[in-house]
């Protein structure tokens, strides 16, 4: 079940508790007891995706529950309150963000749209904040399977040793 292949996974990147920077712009989180966490600003956009226990994180003045497979998605504009809210020693609180350039995003958002003009409609929509991409949503067996391909591409020892 890719639930499960996920949450292997992740504690199998971080290797401890704590926060980690497993690679750059990769943090793979393993906490057992709850509190706050300070988010340090990044550039672009963060994806996280909680795989077990849940948290709490407020963004542009909304607050929001993250449950199990449920993803995050926030702008540089934001330095989110985050607080790990439900965690034991037999189930830690486990999570992955990845940060993502702007610029990339940018990129490829560009080569989708001239590659494909004419089967994207592109249509405007009223912000409702001044924070156009910040929010929770839930995560679907695809998206699943993208980060766990995601995640084995990236530990995969051949890749990291050409990269060396």
């Amino acid at each position: 079940m890719p639930t499960h292949e996920l949450l292997a996974e992740l504690n199998r990147w971080v290797g401890g508790v704590g926060a980690r920077e497993v690679r750059p712009g990769l943090t793979i989180c393993r906490f057992e007891e709850t509190g706050p966490y300070l988010w340090e600003p990044a550039q672009g956009i963060t994806f996280g995706l909680v795989a077990q226990g849940r948290l709490s994180l407020e963004l542009d003045r909304i607050a929001y529950g993250c449950e199990p497979f449920q993803g995050v998605v926030f702008t540089d504009r934001l330095c989110p309150a985050v607080e790990i809210v439900a965690v034991s020693a037999d189930q830690p609180f486990v999570a992955m963000f990845l940060q993502i350039d702007a610029a990339v995003i940018r990129r490829i958002s560009t080569d989708v749209l001239v590659s494909d003009a004419s089967a994207v409609t592109i249509t405007s929509r009223t912000r409702k904040s001044h924070n156009q991409c910040s929010g929770v949503f839930g995560v679907d067996a695809r998206l699943l399977h993208c980060v766990l391909r995601f995640l084995r591409a990236w530990h995969d020892p051949h890749q990291v040793s050409r990269k060396l």
